[in-house]
C-alpha cells in the first residue's frame, strides 16, 4: 500500500466531485492503482455487473488530481457480509480505463449534475419504480417515504424507522455545490430516493454491511 484514506476535491467546471479512496496500491503489472472495499449482503449483483462502475472513474480522477497521475485502472475488493452471502466467496474485479473514457465520465457527470441542478430549481424528484424492488437485490428503503408522500411534500411525522441524518462526508464542504459517487449514483437510480436522503436528509439506520465498511474504513 502507498497510501491509505485518501480524500480528494477538485473543481469539475460547475460543480465540486469528491470521494476517497480507500488504498492506493502497487500492482506488479500495471504500476500503481486505487482500491476500493466494498462489503454487501448481496454479492451476487456485484458479480453480474461485470466490470467495476463509476466510482473507480471517480477514484482515477481523484488520484490524479491529487498526484497528477493518471492510472491504467482500479481495483475493486467484494466482502461478502451477513445472511446467505457468508457462503459467497470474497471477489476482486481489476478495471481498466484510458484517457478517453475518462473523458467520456467527465462529460456524463456534468450532463447529471446539470438535470440534478434543473430538478433541484424545479422541486421536481420523479420516482424510478423500476428500482423499488430490484430483480437482483432487496426492497428500497424509501418505499415506505414514497407511499405516504406521493409527491414528495411531507405532510406529517415521517415513519418511525427512518433518522435524520445529513451526509457530509467533508465537514469543510458547504452548500449544495458538490456531489460524490453515493449521491450521484442515488440520483441516477431515482431521483425520488436522492430527495429523500439528500434534500430532506432522512434514511434508514446503518445496516450490517455498512456498518464493517465503515469499520474497515477506520481502522
Amino acid at each position: 500500500t502507498v497510501e491509505s484514506e485518501i480524500g480528494f476535491a477538485f473543481d469539475a467546471g460547475s460543480f465540486i466531485y469528491c470521494g476517497r479512496i480507500d488504498r492506493y496500491v502497487n500492482t506488479n503489472c500495471f504500476g500503481k492503482m486505487p482500491l476500493e472495499t466494498k462489503t454487501t449482503s448481496l454479492p451476487w449483483n456485484w458479480s453480474l455487473k461485470g466490470n467495476p462502475n463509476l466510482q473507480m472513474e471517480g477514484c482515477m480522477m481523484g488520484i490524479y488530481a491529487n498526484t497528477g497521475e493518471m492510472p491504467m485502472g482500479a481495483i475493486l475488493d467484494i466482502l461478502p457480509v451477513g445472511g446467505k452471502s457468508k457462503k459467497v466467496d470474497p471477489e476482486r474485479y481489476i478495471t481498466f480505463r484510458n484517457k478517453q473514457q475518462m473523458e467520456t465520465w467527465l462529460k456524463n457527470i456534468t450532463t447529471w449534475w446539470s438535470n440534478l441542478c434543473s430538478y433541484r430549481e424545479r422541486n421536481y424528484w420523479p420516482q424510478n419504480a423500476e428500482t423499488c424492488v430490484p430483480l437482483l437485490g432487496y426492497q428500497c428503503e424509501c418505499i415506505p417515504l414514497c407511499q405516504m408522500f406521493p409527491d414528495g411534500i411531507i405532510t406529517g411525522d415521517i415513519p418511525s424507522q427512518y433518522i435524520k441524518h445529513e451526509w457530509k462526508p467533508f465537514p469543510t464542504l458547504e452548500g449544495n455545490n458538490w456531489i460524490d459517487y453515493t449521491k450521484l449514483s442515488t440520483f441516477l437510480a431515482c431521483p425520488r430516493k436522492f430527495y429523500w436522503k439528500y434534500e430532506q436528509q432522512i434514511t434508514t439506520p446503518a445496516s450490517e454491511a455498512m456498518l464493517l465498511g465503515q469499520c474497515l474504513h477506520e481502522a
